[in-house]
C-alpha cells in the first residue's frame, strides 16, 4: 500500500488505475460531441463561440516536521466552452481536470520503464447545461443539466446554500461547492424572481482523498484513556434513486427598501452523511479499536432567509436557515467479537447514540465590510453553524476577519486574517473546552495580466475533539501561480 501523505486516513482512490481509461475515453467523447454540436469556424470562433478556463499550480508544505513535508496536493486545470447558437439558447460546458505530485504505481522496476505509469489523475465534467430564453413565456427562463446553483448573501459560509454538495476535498478551502444536476426554472416580474429547482437525486459530500474521520467529526466518539477508536471503512447508504426521493427548492428574490432580499424553501437531503451503525473489531489487549462505519444521508427541510445591502457606506449581509430533520437518526454500535459486545453496555448502556435529533435547529451568518480612505479593506463575519454541523447542540461559534490592503499600485495585496471558534461563547468553562483559533496571512502578486501568485500561511489550534483540533498538524505554507486564459 503507497505510503500516506500528510493529510493522514485512508489512501486516495487511484484514478488513474482501472477507472483512468474509461475517464480520459469518457471525456475524450465529450469533447468530440461540443466539437461536432459547434463547430469551429473563423466566423463562429468570434461570434458563438468562446473558450476561457485557467491553470492553478498549488503547492504546498507542511510546516509539522513529517517524513512528506511536501503535501500531495492537486493542480487543476479548467477548460469552459459556451456556445450561442441561437438568440434564446445558450450552452455551456466546462472540464475539471485535477492532478497530482506523486505518482503511484511505481514500487516495481517493470513500471519504470514504460511511460505511461499510472499518474494521479482525476478529470470529470464540471458543469453542462442548456440555457432557454423566454421558454413558452417572455418572463421565463430555464437552465437544464449540471450546474452550480450558488445561493445566498455571506461570504462563502452560507446556511440556505443546500443545492450543491460541499467540496472538502481541500480541507482548506471552506465554502467550495460541486455542480449537480438539476432542472431550474425563473420568472421574472418587475424587480422580482421566482425560482423553482428539481434535482433528480442528493450527491454527496466530496470528502479530502486522504479520508475523513466520521467519528471525530460527527460527536459518535467512544473514545477513553485506555482504548482509542480508529476508522477502518466508511460505507455510504443512500437513498434510492427513486422519484419520491428526488430533491427540490423554490425561491423568491428581489430589491426592498435598497436591499437584495430572498426566501427561500429546500426538501431534500443533507449532503453529509450521519453514522447509521458503528461495528468495532480489535485484538488483544484492546488498547486500539477499528470501527467499520455506515453513514446514511438525513432527510431535511430548510426554510431560508438572506439580504445584504449598505449603509453608510459600510456594506453589510444577514443570512440565516431553519433545518427541520425529517428523523431521528441513530446509530447502533455492535461488534462480533463477543469480549468488545460483552464490555460495550459500559460505555453505551443503550448499544446505540443519537447522532442527530428530529428537532428544528437555526443556522446563521452576520457579516459587514468596509474600505477605509487608506485603502484597507475590512471584512468580518459571525457564524453560528459550520456546513459541516448539524443539530442544536452540535453547532459551534465561529468568528471570523481579515484586512487587505495593495502596494505598488494594487499589484500586491497583502491580506492578515484569523478568528477563532468555540461551542460556547457565554461559559467560560465549556469556550476553553472548545476554543480553536486560526490565522491565514497571505500576499499575492497580480502585476501581470491573468497572473496570479499567492504565498501565504494556514495556522489552526484547537482543543482535541473539536473540528479545528482535529487539523492542527495540518499547517503548511501554501505556494500558486494561477493563469487564465
Amino acid at each position: 500500500m503507497r505510503k500516506r501523505d500528510a493529510y493522514r486516513g485512508t489512501p486516495r482512490k487511484n484514478p488513474a488505475g482501472t477507472a483512468f481509461l474509461p475517464e480520459v475515453l469518457l471525456t475524450s467523447v465529450l469533447l468530440l460531441t461540443c466539437e461536432l454540436a459547434f463547430p469551429l469556424s473563423p466566423a463562429q470562433a468570434g461570434e458563438e463561440l468562446s473558450v476561457k478556463g485557467f491553470l492553478s499550480i498549488d503547492q504546498r508544505f507542511l510546516v509539522e516536521q513529517t517524513d512528506t513535508p511536501i503535501v500531495d496536493f492537486y493542480h487543476n486545470l479548467q477548460i469552459e466552452m459556451r456556445a450561442t447558437p441561437g438568440s434564446k439558447v445558450n450552452a455551456l460546458a466546462s472540464f475539471d481536470l485535477r492532478y497530482y505530485d506523486y505518482p503511484e504505481g511505481t514500487n516495481t522496476i517493470e513500471s519504470l520503464q514504460t511511460i505511461d505509469t499510472p499518474t494521479p489523475l482525476d478529470i470529470s465534467l464540471w458543469e453542462g447545461y442548456v440555457d432557454i430564453y423566454g421558454f413558452l413565456s417572455k418572463n421565463l427562463d430555464l437552465r437544464l443539466g449540471k450546474q452550480r446553483i450558488s445561493w445566498g448573501t455571506a461570504d462563502k459560509l452560507n446556511p440556505t446554500d443546500n443545492l450543491n454538495p460541499d467540496d472538502f476535498s481541500d480541507p482548506l478551502d471552506f465554502g467550495k461547492k460541486i455542480p449537480s444536476t438539476a432542472f431550474m426554472g425563473t420568472y421574472y416580474f418587475g424587480d422580482w424572481q421566482v425560482i423553482g429547482i428539481w434535482l433528480p437525486a442528493i450527491r454527496p459530500v466530496l470528502f479530502p482523498s486522504s479520508g475523513f474521520d466520521p467519528i471525530a467529526l460527527y460527536g459518535a466518539d467512544i473514545s477513553t484513556e485506555d482504548i482509542q477508536l480508529q476508522l477502518q471503512n466508511m460505507n455510504n447508504d443512500y437513498p434510492k434513486y427513486t422519484l419520491p426521493n428526488s430533491m427540490g427548492a423554490v425561491k423568491v428574490k428581489g430589491y426592498l427598501l435598497n436591499t437584495d432580499i430572498s426566501v427561500s424553501f429546500f426538501h431534500g437531503y443533507d449532503d453529509i452523511p450521519q453514522p447509521a451503525s458503528i461495528s468495532l473489531s480489535g485484538e488483544a489487549p484492546y488498547e486500539a479499536l477499528s470501527a467499520d462505519v455506515t453513514m446514511a444521508f438525513p432527510g431535511v427541510n430548510v426554510v431560508g432567509l438572506d439580504l445584504a445591502g449598505e449603509l453608510f457606506t459600510v456594506g453589510f449581509w444577514a443570512e440565516g436557515a431553519v433545518f427541520v430533520p425529517e428523523n431521528t437518526m441513530m446509530a447502533r454500535i455492535t461488534s462480533e467479537d463477543p469480549i468488545i459486545q460483552n464490555f460495550l453496555p459500559n460505555f453505551i448502556p443503550e448499544g446505540e447514540i443519537e447522532t442527530l435529533k428530529d428537532e428544528p435547529y437555526f443556522k446563521y451568518t452576520l457579516g459587514a465590510d468596509y474600505t477605509f480612505k487608506s485603502g484597507v479593506y475590512l471584512n468580518g463575519q459571525f457564524i453560528h453553524g459550520f456546513f459541516t454541523e448539524a443539530g442544536e447542540e452540535n453547532l459551534g461559534n465561529y468568528l471570523v476577519a481579515r484586512a487587505e490592503k495593495g502596494f505598488f499600485h494594487d499589484k500586491l495585496l497583502v491580506t492578515l486574517g484569523g478568528g477563532f471558534a468555540s461551542a460556547r461563547l457565554m461559559n467560560w468553562d465549556r469556550l476553553q473546552d472548545t476554543l480553536a483559533y486560526f490565522a491565514f496571512p497571505d500576499i499575492q502578486y497580480v502585476g501581470i495580466d491573468n497572473l496570479e501568485v499567492d504565498l501565504g500561511y494556514f495556522f489552526i489550534e484547537g482543543e482535541p475533539g473539536t473540528l479545528f483540533g482535529g487539523m492542527t498538524d495540518i499547517d503548511q505554507i501554501f505556494l500558486k501561480f494561477k493563469v487564465s486564459f
